[in-house]
């Protein structure tokens, strides 16, 4: 219950991209949005700059001489959009044509696996996949061993968010690293100050990525 204040402030992740009558809702209770920024002006956020880490592993990419596909989510989430803008940004600058790109309808290992087949049957198939997310990444790794391609060898796979499992598959995940405890922490804080002094500002906070490079580039 809203309206009421037995709820006195929301953290949500992610999905509230997608969650309609923001406006309202966001005027009723103090609303804290973690892992992306909401252009509704009444909230606050906590995030990192996903446009610039998605242009930095692509021109990193470029600069090996790789053909770069994009698996990416409905791009009606705010990280998604800012993803894929930095994929195509970097892209351009080059003067390489960006519509490599293939969305998923779910957040799976399955919905990345038949993305990544989708890809590897273009005539011009690329050889480094950047995916925006670990799990669509671990799918594409699963589907690229099961169609005989070598990882990093022939296919380059980086993932985004760096979740524990990362680090527990072999070869070892690339990805971005997003400090999600502290996001956590100052979203909490951000909103403890909103129910206290409801007067406040919203705020946007960005924090600080990093690439962690390990066996899949």
């Amino acid at each position: 219950m809203i309206s009421g204040k037995l709820i006195e402030g929301i953290i949500s992740i992610d999905e509230i991209s997608l969650t309609p009558n923001l406006d309202i809702l966001s005027n009723s209770i103090p609303w804290i949005l973690c892992g992306e920024k909401s252009e509704h002006e009444h909230f606050s956020s906590v995030c990192i700059d996903d446009e610039k880490a998605t242009y930095f592993i692509v021109k990193k990419l470029i600069e090996t001489g790789k053909k770069i596909a994009l698996i990416n989510h409905d791009t009606k989430l705010s990280y998604a959009k800012k993803r894929q803008l930095g994929f195509e940004r970097a892209l351009s600058e080059d003067n390489i044509n960006s519509n490599n790109i293939v969305y998923v309808k779910a957040h799976s290992f399955h919905d990345s696996a038949e993305a990544l087949a989708e890809i590897c049957s273009k005539p011009s198939m690329p050889d480094a996949i950047i995916a925006a997310s670990d799990i669509l990444a671990i799918g594409a790794m699963h589907q690229a061993k099961k169609m005989g391609i070598n990882i990093p060898e022939e296919l380059s796979i980086i993932g985004f968010d760096n979740i524990p499992i990362a680090k527990m598959l072999s070869p070892q995940l690339s990805t971005i690293h997003q400090p999600a405890e502290k996001i956590g922490e100052i979203a909490l804080k951000i909103l403890d100050d909103k129910i206290n002094f409801p007067e406040k500002p919203s705020q946007a906070v960005i924090l600080e990525w990093q690439f962690m490079e390990r066996g899949t580039n």
